[in-house]
């Protein structure tokens, strides 16, 4: 038996193995490939694009299958991370000409020159017109609207102008590469080296650090940095490095709020120190002034695979039958804003895990946050999630992956190709992705919040019964209409009470032990528990004044309910058609048509008080779209 048991084992590895080598193969001939059709620029067309893309989806399929084949050791993983990146190292720029102006704005500095200070189109320059960065960069028109540490970058880069800009090309190629790399080492510290490899041999991260040269590179060295500084409680290196981040490409500045709301000021002041040091070293009133302008000119005037924007502005054109792009706009910041002031709160009430992971799983719905509601989408803004990918759980994988390969077909609008055709399979692609995953998952997502909604329902009810909890050893509490179960089981952790379940229908998820109810008695002797909760069950009672007597009669104490309230005929019948659909949605479909009848808090209060008993308001809570309600009643003292 041990025999064929080690067999067995040895089989199942030399599998595993197999499919790694599947994936190398697939990952190796990917790049080559791609590497192939960059080294002719001078006969790049449309079907270049298209074959860069389908090269780009074999690779990252067979990343994929190394991830699921679970073995790559980390050498493996940094030696072919590194072979992919030389093989790309000496492709020109043949798919974006930032990296002109990131020369041109380095050889202003050698000479003397702030790059946030002149046009580049400025006649005080005219001695640098003639230089292939000035004919071949973007948007001349406009100040540079790169941050100051990318400058610094910039300025190392150009110290090889003088042997021609080639040469100073490949030396900036080289920084960005070495710094990347750090992060891929730091990432492959922090997981495995099968999760680390989803990343660091991504083809669009290879093609745009090692190929294009984009201060992304910088960007990703420096957050991995920051995440693996977290993890080994370094918390002011991880504020420098996040700060660097920013500075080299503006918006991780928003990463430094979640150490600073998670860490406090320790996870702040040193990010800002050195923020604010190369900004002195940079920046003057009127050079942030022209980089501001900039930036605004960019926002206004170019758009680019930006998949929510462009559906929002065609119902837009629709509507309006006028360009709705810059409203549009403002709603998505504006969606975007409110949505990173969420993930705030969320890391200031702890509500991600500690430790790096929560940073990580925080940075990345940050991150996330800004590409989906941008107006510009370039391929290589997606490197900063796709370095986060390998430390999230796997089901968010899929539609980056797929937006990562698809994103690179957009590259045919430089080449008068079917640039709209990849927009469209691009998003189209990510939203099934999305909508499939949250298919297969749905059971556990909504354990995930329906457990959570849970243990903060359990701590409103604990502020009802404390003096209870406090004279009681271990209390028994009944959970009439108890559902999953998952409030009784909070209850019993955070109270250290016996906690006993009841409801019509056996949906209990938990060990607890469980009360079948006919909907009009409930199977217990008389005041034979300590204390009933009700939570959201009485506007689903025929008769819920009948269930709130019985509870009456089996509890010695005080009977907590919670319930939802609403005034107003309209606000009554939206919220039960709400209420309908989320009952529907938990128990997949069991929970059908049911009565759902709101009343008000002062009707739930006249309620409770009947039969001698004495009842208060102890709180009001919800939001303005659905009101709460905590009640206390409890037996008069002369009955």
């Amino acid at each position: 038996m041990l025999a064929l048991a080690d067999r067995t084992v040895t089989g199942v590895h030399e599998q595993q193995g197999r499919y790694s080598v599947v994936g190398l193969v697939l990952c190796a001939l990917s790049v080559g490939g791609i590497a192939i059709l960059l080294y002719q620029p001078d006969a790049w067309y449309e079907a270049h694009v298209y074959g860069m893309t389908l090269l780009a989806g074999i690779g990252t399929a067979g990343t994929v299958v190394i991830w699921r084949s679970g073995t790559l050791s980390i050498r493996a993983l940094i030696l072919g991370a590194i072979a992919f990146r030389i093989a790309l190292l000496p492709v020109v720029p043949l798919l974006s000409d930032d990296v002109y102006r990131y020369l041109w704005d380095g050889v202003l500095q050698l000479q003397g020159i702030n790059p946030y200070e002149s046009l580049p189109s400025d006649e005080r320059l005219a001695h640098l017109h003639d230089s292939v960065l000035f004919e071949e960069m973007n948007s001349p028109e406009f100040f540079s609207v790169y941050p100051p540490l990318s400058q610094v970058f910039f300025a190392i880069g150009a110290l090889a102008y003088p042997l021609g800009w080639e040469a100073a090309y490949y030396l900036l190629k080289v920084l960005f590469v070495g710094i990347e790399m750090g992060g891929v080492v730091a990432l492959a510290s922090l997981v495995k080296a099968h999760h680390a490899v989803l990343y660091a041999w991504n083809p669009l991260v290879v093609i745009e650090v090692a190929g294009q040269a984009h201060t992304e590179a910088v960007m990703v060295g420096l957050l991995l940095g920051a995440v693996w500084a977290v993890h080994h409680q370094r918390i002011g290196l991880a504020s420098v490095l996040v700060a660097g981040a920013g500075m080299a490409k503006l918006y991780p500045f928003a990463l430094l709020g979640l150490l600073f709301v998670r860490y406090g000021w320790r996870g702040l002041w040193p990010g800002l120190v050195l923020a604010l040091s190369l900004g002195a070293l940079y920046l003057r009133p009127s050079h942030l002034t022209n980089m501001l302008e900039s930036l605004e000119l960019y926002v206004s005037y170019f758009e680019f695979n930006a998949g929510l924007y462009f559906l929002l502005k065609e119902v837009g054109w629709i509507v309006s039958a006028s360009d709705p792009s810059s409203t549009v706009a403002g709603i998505l910041t504006l969606v975007a804003a409110v949505a990173v002031c969420v993930v705030l709160w969320l890391m200031y009430t702890q509500r991600f895990p500690t430790g790096a992971h929560g940073f990580a799983i925080a940075s990345y719905a940050v991150i996330a946050t800004y590409i989906l509601t941008a107006t510009t989408v370039h391929p290589w803004y997606l490197l900063g999630l796709l370095a986060l990918l390998p430390l999230l759980p796997s089901s968010h994988f899929g539609p980056w992956l797929w937006l990562s390969v698809a994103s690179l077909g957009t590259y045919a609008r430089y080449v008068d190709g079917a640039y709209w055709l990849f927009v469209w399979i691009s998003w189209l692609g990510f939203a099934a992705f999305t909508l499939a995953i949250l298919f297969v998952y749905r059971d556990r997502l909504l354990s995930r919040l329906m457990r959570y909604r849970a243990e903060r329902k359990a701590a409103l009810i604990t502020r009802a019964i404390e003096q209870e909890i406090e004279n009681e050893h271990r209390p028994r509490i009944l959970d009439l209409g108890a559902g999953e179960g998952y409030v009784g089981q909070s209850l019993q952790a955070q109270l250290n009470a016996d906690v006993v379940l009841a409801d019509v229908r056996k949906s209990n998820k938990t060990t607890l032990p469980f009360l079948k109810v006919d909907g009009v008695g409930i199977p217990l002797e008389d005041q034979s528990v300590d204390i009933t909760v009700v939570v959201f069950v009485l506007h689903h009672v025929k008769d819920p004044e009948q269930l709130i007597q019985e509870a009456k009669r089996v509890t010695s104490g005080p009977i907590v309910v919670v319930e939802s309230t609403c005034e107003g005929p309209v606000w009554c019948w939206l919220l039960e058609r709400v209420d309908r659909f989320a009952n529907w949605l938990r128990s997949d479909g069991a929970m059908g048509e049911q009565v759902v009848h709101f009343r008000s808090p002062e009707e739930w209060l006249c309620m409770m008080r009947r039969g001698g008993w004495q009842a208060r308001i102890l709180a009001r809570k919800g939001s303005p779209f659905h009101r709460v309600v905590l009640l206390r009643a409890e037996r008069l003292q002369s009955s």
